[in-house]
């Protein structure tokens, strides 16, 4: 295991503020919503679904998916942000979700037969190479024939991030996603590894047991969250951006270069 049972605490001390910190930017809904246009696609409310989420932080898209009819188990290994989460939906009157403090690195908590999984705005990205081959397996015990797995995951170049550091010089963090190994990403007052994976990487990593059916740019255009201060001030530029990101969705090579991407995966 990557991170050596080290993942939660640092999100632990951010559960408070995540949703003020991105949730609720500019940027974060407008990422969020281009994810939640996808969802849409792949899972219909005409035909309700037990989906499984992974990492589902403060559950703003478990809320989003149990309104579109579907039943949710939602699960992070933080248990504050389980609790804000139950919170919010107890808050919002949204049923349909059971919540579960559950560590997708651990082979010994049982994922829960599903219709389908989703995770979202990197959530995989706090994986190891390893620790994906092995949730894949496990996602397959726990799938039907066909089933499918939708994951936010943010990929090794970004060209809004080379861009900022590089007007501001540093150099060093201009490639800092491109490392093989894990990159030591702040999250509060601490730090969690990270690794980036361009959809190719995920695709092969998850061949034994899935299929690539469609992968899509998230934050082409939009920029990364760190950046919302400055578009703050100029929120007709950023509703700009927006509306192009929204063109993008077939243009899958761009899934290499943005700030996330969508990976859309077929069980075989």
């Amino acid at each position: 295991m990557g991170n050596n049972g080290s993942i939660s605490a640092p999100f632990d001390g951010v559960a408070d503020a995540y949703d003020t910190d991105f949730t609720q930017t500019r940027i974060g809904r407008y990422q969020r919503a281009m994810v939640w246009d996808a969802l849409d696609r792949h899972f219909p409310g005409t035909l309700p679904l037990h989906i499984l989420e992974l990492n589902c932080g403060t559950g703003t898209d478990a809320m989003f998916l149990a309104s579109r009819g579907h039943h949710v188990t939602a699960t992070d290994r933080s248990k504050p942000m389980l609790d804000v989460a139950r919170t919010k939906s107890e808050k919002a009157a949204i049923h349909g979700i059971r919540f579960r403090q559950l560590d997708m690195c651990n082979t010994d908590d049982v994922l829960p037969p599903s219709d389908a999984v989703f995770s979202d705005f990197g959530g995989w990205n706090c994986l190891s190479p390893a620790d994906l081959v092995s949730l894949s397996a496990r996602l397959y015990e726990a799938l039907p024939a066909g089933g499918l797995v939708v994951a936010v995951i943010m990929p090794p170049v970004c060209l809004w991030e080379m861009f900022y550091f590089a007007v501001r010089l540093r150099w060093l963090s201009m490639g800092r996603r491109w490392k093989k190994g894990p990159v030591r990403a702040r999250v509060g007052d601490g730090h969690v590894d990270t690794w980036y994976y361009t959809p190719a990487r995920i695709g092969k990593l998850l061949s034994r047991h899935f299929s690539i059916i469609e992968t899509q740019p998230v934050g082409f255009f939009v920029p990364p969250s760190f950046m919302e201060s400055y578009f703050n001030e100029n929120p007709d530029a950023l509703s700009s951006l927006a509306r192009r990101d929204r063109n993008l969705i077939h243009r899958s090579f761009l899934s290499y270069l943005s700030d996330h991407y969508l990976i859309a995966l077929r069980r075989n």
